[in-house]
């Protein structure tokens, strides 16, 4: 995503930073990849109340929401209040306020101008602008150079709507608003007694109908209009009907009109069907329009917008300076519609990106899990990349309640939402907050490293999963084998791997086993490997401990794949098969087992053992991937194993071209995140693997010194843009970890 540029400006016209209604500033503009909460009170805590609505401004300095929290200006938590939060200054102002003090009714829906000077907002208070004094909910304008607000919902006779106002939205200029009613004393149009969109120029004072039916006398539309979204100098709005408004047909479906108000001419029917030639079969609603009012996005669950075949229920985009509607839904896997519901799109004002909100589990690679809640998502239209909003700064993990309604800043870089989630920032209060996230991708080259294996295994895991894990896999840090086939599964499970000593929980581990929460722990291996005292004591974290154990590695591996794999009796697409006698091919395919969806068993050089060869007749694998050479296992193994499934070896001259030919044969180009281990120790790989798994992407290994040259030519191929090397320097040396930042590029 591109960088937003704003300019730290400590003062504005008009306006002073510590007057009353304003909370003092602790918080500035969020980095690169920082999720930042912005309904805070003065001393930096999460609003006592919900918070919501959240629209910023298009240059990425402002944000608007609403809030009944009674801590965030002192205005008190009785009815929902308007506020601003300058992510310059750290400074939060009340805008649903007048000469009395904060409103007495509701305000909420803000839609706020380019550059955040003005604010639109719905509200039913009587004491903050004296004409309305109903209590039926108005639209209100709020200008920060004046501190005044006046009321947008008018005839030309300054008469105010004689039925509420349920939906709003301001040109970028500031000078156009419009919004839906059922009021019927706005203009001299037969409305129907239905809801109709309006636009009142700010300007000349005058107000419009904005949803009209030409094919008769002049009217409003018959079946009426909802969703107005508005260019950046008010020319051209967007909406949703029912009715035949363009004059092309109708089907009675709801469509997207763009409706042209400079001279009231002209309204498009934008959500024609592939054939360009009628309207699209079944809804579309929620439009979203670019700055200049070319580019719409919106929801539909019609089937043929495109000539791909869906089933409708995305969202989708079309420039009205070109012919076709695209979809901005796609799955991550085949770029076909993606599974799941989607709601709310927001489109940037340079219509080059999109946010959305979506429970689909297949968006983002590493989305599997996420669709549990409804999350936000972006979509790069230039990029073609689809990321998740709405996640912690650190960790791959999604948020774990659902996050609600998208606003995106100008250039797509900054994206504010409201969410329930309590792990989004620490110490989240359990209300809805309204977040920013900071969406630019930066090139980097990470190191997770620690004291010893135990505190990098501890470290992963930090780094990649959040609080509330479903489960953690312990392993031993002084033997692998034991460990060699829980990664993968691990992975499946979206859980980290942590290492033990075999008597005792070192402290780094303890301490993310706290915070990690998980429900459930699985002690991987016999008590050779892990003391019975270690599994006692690990009970003091989770209410659930278990272990997995067998008479030997295979056994243990056969018994690690059962607990993860086709418990429901369906077959697996894949299974991957390693030696039992060393650890880097096994580690290497964890991450590429994990990503495909199978297991990993061990087998000796000469033979596949009894057990195993039970479970993948259980496991019923579409094909068997063998990892490593010959001089590991043997052909005679591979033979045995293609009378079960189809099987393929992946092979190498060494461990190193192993990995670097499995993440080859796995992981497309543009792949986000590679893990680097070193080839020569296990532990930091088997921690990496599951952490790999859950970040999509592979484990390449490395020598202390060096960087092996099918290393860097599987590197040069996947064009990641996070790499991390796992361990500290006595494993990947600092030059190494230098080498590695020319591999390193933005998304693309």
């Amino acid at each position: 995503m591109r960088r937003v540029h704003v300019a730290i400006a400590m003062t504005l016209s008009g306006f002073l930073l510590f007057a009353a209604g304003t909370a003092p500033a602790i918080a500035a503009l969020p980095r690169a990849g920082e999720t930042q909460i912005l309904s805070v009170s003065s001393t930096g805590a999460a609003g006592d109340a919900d918070s919501s609505d959240p629209a910023i401004s298009a240059d990425g300095r402002f944000v608007a929401f609403s809030s009944k929290a009674s801590d965030l200006t002192g205005a008190g938590g009785f009815v929902r209040q308007l506020y601003v939060r300058d992510l310059a200054s750290g400074v939060t102002t009340l805008v649903s306020a007048g000469g009395s003090g904060p409103g007495n009714g509701d305000s909420t829906k803000p839609s706020i101008s380019d550059d955040g000077s003005v604010v639109a907002y719905i509200s039913a208070a009587t004491n903050i602008v004296g004409v309305a004094r109903t209590g039926t909910p108005q639209a209100f304008v709020w200008t920060r150079a004046t501190g005044v607000t006046t009321v947008a919902s008018f005839s030309d006779a300054l008469v105010t709507a004689n039925a509420a106002i349920t939906q709003i939205a301001l040109s970028g200029n500031g000078q156009a608003v419009a919004f839906t009613t059922t009021a019927d004393n706005l203009t001299s149009d037969n409305t129907y007694g239905v809801r109709q969109i309006y636009e009142r120029n700010l300007v000349t004072r005058t107000t419009a109908l904005v949803s009209v039916d030409t094919t008769l006398t002049p009217a409003g539309s018959p079946t009426g209009a909802n969703d107005p979204a508005i260019s950046s100098d008010g020319s051209l709005i967007a909406f949703a009907s029912a009715d035949a408004l363009s004059g092309r047909p109708g089907n009675g479906y709801t469509q997207i009109f763009r409706r042209e108000m400079s001279s009231r001419s002209s309204t498009e029917l934008v959500t024609v069907n592939a054939s360009g030639l009628a309207a699209a079969r079944f809804s579309s609603t929620s439009p979203t329009i670019s700055h200049d009012g070319n580019v719409i996005a919106f929801f539909s669950n019609a089937y043929d917008l495109t000539n791909q075949p869906s089933s409708g229920n995305g969202i989708y985009w079309r420039d009205m300076r070109e012919e076709g509607t695209r979809l901005a839904s796609p799955n991550a896997a085949d770029g076909k519609a993606a599974r799941g519901n989607f709601w709310l799109p927001s489109i940037s004002a340079d219509g080059t990106s999109i946010a959305f909100r979506s429970n689909s589990p297949d968006l983002t690679r590493e989305g599997r899990g996420y669709g549990l809640v409804t999350q936000v998502y972006e979509r790069d239209l230039t990029a073609g990349i689809t990321s998740l909003v709405s996640r912690p700064t650190v960790g791959a993990d999604a948020g774990n309640l659902d996050s609600l309604l998208p606003s995106i800043s100008g250039d797509g870089s900054l994206v504010a939402f409201d969410s329930y989630a309590t792990n989004l920032v620490p110490d989240a209060e359990v209300n809805t907050q309204v977040y920013l996230r900071d969406t630019t991708e930066v090139p980097e080259v990470v190191r997770i490293g620690g004291a010893d294996r135990f505190a990098v295994s501890a470290a992963v895991s930090a780094d990649t999963f959040g609080s509330g894990v479903p489960v953690a896999y312990v392993a031993s840090g002084a033997t692998f084998p034991d460990a060699l086939s829980g990664s993968a599964a691990a992975g499946a499970q979206h859980a980290p791997v942590l290492l033990v000593g075999k008597d005792c929980i070192p402290t780094p581990v303890a301490a993310e086993l706290h915070r990690l929460n998980p429900k459930k722990i699985i002690v991987l291996g016999g008590t050779n490997t892990i003391d019975e005292s270690v599994q006692i004591a690990l009970s003091g974290f989770s209410p659930t401990v278990t272990r997995i154990a067998g008479a030997d590695r295979f056994d243990v591996s056969v018994a690690v794949s059962a607990s993860a794999f086709g418990q429901s009796g369906e077959s697996t697409p894949v299974a991957y098969v390693a030696s039992g006698a060393v650890f880097p091919d096994a580690l290497s395919g964890s991450a590429a087992a994990g990503y495909a969806g199978g297991p990993v068993l061990l087998v000796t050089k000469d033979s596949v053992p009894t057990l195993v060869a039970a479970e993948l007749g259980r496991l019923r694998p579409g094909a068997i991937v063998v990892l490593g050479g010959t001089n590991t296992i043997d052909d005679s193994v591979t033979a045995t194993l293609s009378r079960i499934a189809p099987t393929s070896r992946v092979a190498g001259a060494d461990r190193f071209a192993v990995s670097a030919n499995v993440s080859a044969g796995t992981f497309p180009v543009g792949t986000h995140t590679v893990f680097v281990a070193s080839g020569a120790v296990f532990p930091d790989a088997l921690s990496g693997s599951a952490a790999a798994i859950r970040r999509v992407g592979p484990v390449l290994l490395v020598t202390a010194d060096g960087i092996p040259e099918p290393v860097k030519t599987e590197l040069a191929r996947l064009k990641p843009t996070r790499i991390v090397v796992l361990g500290g320097t006595a494993t990947v040396s600092d030059a190494v970890l230098h080498d590695l930042e020319k591999y390193a590029v933005p998304p693309s």
